[in-house]
């Protein structure tokens, strides 16, 4: 059980880009040298990482001792009533969870969607099925 908080960034913040640095490969050791500890790979518009870009970063991660954790589409909607829309959100969230798992991160974060013009109860059990 993690007994300190960890901070970082999610996603790559300007004064990386400010700093020359061009890649995500680069974010490990950079956040070390500012004194975070944690990492927050943004896959907000989607899972565009591949398996060997994301296997490097774990690793670069792992060897700054950068803690990884993934933001999965902002377009997943666990509240729909849309077939089609809940079965890509699952689609969505299966290579977010893929993804999180070669980058060595241990936790993923999400938006379950809004309720549009739901019910808030109605909304909440769809979102659990």
């Amino acid at each position: 059980m993690m007994k300190t908080a960890l901070f970082g960034p999610s996603g790559n913040p300007e004064s990386f880009y400010a700093a020359g640095h061009k890649s995500s490969l680069e974010m490990p050791e950079w956040l070390a040298g500012q004194g975070l500890n944690a990492y927050e790979y943004s896959l907000t518009r989607g899972v565009n990482i591949g398996e060997e870009t994301a296997r490097a970063l774990g690793v670069a991660a792992a060897r700054f001792g950068i803690a990884m954790s993934v933001h999965a589409p902002y377009y997943i909607s666990l509240a729909t009533q849309d077939d089609l829309t809940a079965a890509n959100t699952l689609k969505h969230f299966l290579k977010s969870l893929t993804a999180a798992e070669w980058l060595g991160a241990d936790r993923i974060s999400f938006h379950m969607g809004g309720v549009g013009k739901l019910a808030r109860p109605v909304a909440m059990e769809l979102a659990k099925r």
